[in-house]
């Protein structure tokens, strides 16, 4: 499975928990994200789970710290470049 399948939702969460993601029964990745972020939580925390997807944690056999670490560390990378070329008001 790749990347482009997935659905994202917003749904109220608690405020403890900013997204989950559940691969179904069909293969595809369903993100649920807090509908209590931010714009700028929402895209990082988006991120965050997308590359959970793109590096397969779910079909390893890593620590699942390892797992957050890396997709902590990627998805800030591609929020900040993100951020930085946003248009200025």
């Amino acid at each position: 499975m790749t990347e482009d399948c997935f659905c994202a939702r917003f749904i109220n969460l608690p405020r403890h928990i900013n997204a989950v993601t559940v691969l179904d029964c069909e293969g595809y990745y369903n993100v649920y994200l807090n509908a209590n972020l931010s714009y700028d939580e929402c895209m990082r925390v988006f991120e965050h789970e997308m590359e959970h997807v793109r590096q397969s944690h779910f079909c390893q056999e890593k620590s699942v710290a390892q797992c957050e670490k890396e997709a902590d560390e990627k998805a800030d990378k591609i929020v900040k470049k993100r951020l930085e070329n946003r248009p200025r008001p």
